[in-house]
């Protein structure tokens, strides 16, 4: 799946991370738990969704938009807009 969110950001990954064991218990951990596992499932979901260098290229953009910072609310935003278009491209 490859695609461009609104921001500009430009993406590609494996559509078969959706059906992937380890992706589905990143996404569990995002709903359950203390915060801090909840932040870490969500660490390991975007890592396991982009692959590590398209992780670390997500943190640029937004960092370039952001004066140097990565706000975690455009990085969850972001990764929605990702995941929505997987669901869209589906229907």
């Amino acid at each position: 799946m490859n695609g461009k969110t609104k921001s500009g950001f430009e993406y590609s990954c494996d559509d078969r991370i959706f059906s992937d064991w380890r992706f589905t218990m990143a996404v569990s951990k995002t709903q359950s738990g203390t915060d801090l596992e909840r932040l870490a499932g969500a660490e390991q979901m975007i890592e396991l969704l982009l692959g590590r260098n398209e992780y670390d290229r997500l943190l640029a953009h937004i960092a370039s938009k952001n004066d140097g910072f990565v706000p975690a609310e455009t990085v969850m935003a972001e990764v929605t807009e990702i995941l929505n278009s997987n669901n869209e491209s589906k229907n």
